[in-house]
């Protein structure tokens, strides 16, 4: 439901924006909230093995299905709580990335709005981290398409390419620091008039886009890469910056999704009743009799957790 808040001084009353608050119920919402808003296409990356990176949106259009390159570790924890899909690690290498080939469908023209959707857990900082990248980049500033990455500063961006003066380059909307270690939900909104960035179901940035800053025409030639950017002209090559982490949920919509529908994504992401699920197992560690030992573990969970260290079975006491 809505909530907003009333705030009373000398008989004088200002009333809050409303907040919306969604609460997971099942392990399956994740599915059913991504399909409702018809996906053009859906990479989940939870393949065990191969080299197809599967479309799941099932749209007229499709399958718009990938390549994996050699260097992509599958079969790894996903970001869905509770969802035994897996995910799929990228490893800052022009060889660790998913590839799918130019397609019309996945590059709307110019004012057509748009939303590319990702989860990630980043694992590495330090340069340019692209995410999801549709980006025909000529030069510095003659840029066609759309990308989801992490700046050379370390921030999210949602950015889409211009090219028509007095402006070049890209509108960028630039949101909060990069966490790593942490599943973060990222969403990029083209309305047709703003970009803006939601980060864990919520607007972090918007910038406009004027009519002399927009799409024009989109990308027209070159492929979408999942955790990678390529060069210029036409031609990405092996590509110039890579993703450093885990990423999951790849989707990409040919309508700009509400504020609603994205909170309503990302508390699917995390149902009410799904088990914890460790980020940062614990490892073996080498001592002498006497040392002391510190093992180190993280956990990702909806609800408040405890936490109880046992040696063979049998509870260690004070170690919780």
């Amino acid at each position: 439901g809505n909530y907003t808040v009333d705030v009373t001084y000398d008989g004088i009353t200002e009333t809050s924006d409303p907040v919306i608050l969604l609460v997971g119920s099942t392990t399956n919402d994740y599915s059913t909230a991504v399909l409702a808003n018809n996906p053009v296409a859906w990479w989940r990356l939870g393949e065990l093995s191969g080299t197809d990176a599967l479309d799941s949106a099932g749209s007229a259009g499709g399958p718009y299905d990938g390549i994996y390159l050699p260097l992509v570790p599958l079969d790894q924890a996903g970001a869905i709580l509770g969802d035994p899909d897996r995910a799929a690690r990228f490893v800052d290498t022009a060889d660790a990335k998913v590839s799918v080939d130019f397609d019309e469908d996945l590059n709307p023209a110019g004012g057509n709005a748009f939303s590319v959707e990702a989860w990630v857990l980043v694992e590495g900082l330090g340069g340019q981290r692209p995410i999801v990248t549709s980006l025909d980049d000529y030069s510095d500033t003659e840029k066609y398409g759309y990308t989801l990455t992490i700046t050379s500063a370390g921030n999210w961006r949602f950015g889409t390419g211009r090219y028509a003066p007095p402006a070049f380059g890209l509108t960028t909307a630039d949101g909060p620091a990069a966490v790593p270690l942490e599943w973060t939900h990222l969403v990029g909104v083209y309305s047709g008039s703003s970009n803006t960035l939601y980060v864990n179901g919520y607007p972090v940035a918007s910038v406009s886009v004027t009519d002399f800053e927009y799409v024009q025409p989109g990308n027209f030639e070159v492929p979408l890469w999942i955790g990678a950017v390529g060069a210029a002209y036409g031609t990405p090559g092996p590509g110039t910056s890579f993703f450093d982490g885990l990423i999951d949920e790849v989707a990409f919509y040919d309508s700009a999704l509400s504020g609603a529908d994205v909170l309503e994504h990302y508390a699917a992401g995390l149902p009410s009743d799904a088990p914890p699920q460790f980020t940062l197992e614990p490892g073996d560690v080498l001592s002498d009799i006497s040392g002391q030992v510190t093992f180190t573990v993280a956990v990702r969970s909806v609800g408040e957790t405890t936490y109880q260290w046992q040696k063979d079975g049998i509870d260690i006491p004070g170690a919780t």
